[in-house]
């Protein structure tokens, strides 16, 4: 099973549902965070959920306080998203909208 499809290769799931997706350390630290990727493929889908994982949280916790370099800044500035999201349950993060 491959973690990675061309477009026209992605399962189709139907019309007017959600994609949720699972994001690992590598998608918070080397891609550009959510809110700057073109989302525009997928907008088949109603809504994309990112899940983030205990795992992948204390990932980012344990590479927040050790320095100051890339991935140090990368697991602060996620880390600081979690807390918010936690610390509001109801705030939602708008990657895209339509208008």
């Amino acid at each position: 099973m491959s973690w990675f499809w061309e477009k026209s290769e992605v399962p189709q799931i139907g019309r007017d549902s959600d994609l949720v997706l699972f994001p690992d350390t590598n998608f918070l630290y080397h891609c550009h965070p959510p809110e700057n990727l073109d989302w525009t493929d997928l907008d088949e889908f109603n809504d994309i959920f990112l899940v983030i994982t205990h795992p992948v949280q204390r990932e980012v916790d344990g590479h927040k306080n050790r320095g100051s370099g890339r991935r140090a800044k990368k697991a602060r500035a996620a880390a600081s998203r979690f807390l918010a999201i936690l610390r509001d349950p109801a705030q939602e993060f708008v990657a895209r909208k339509y208008s």
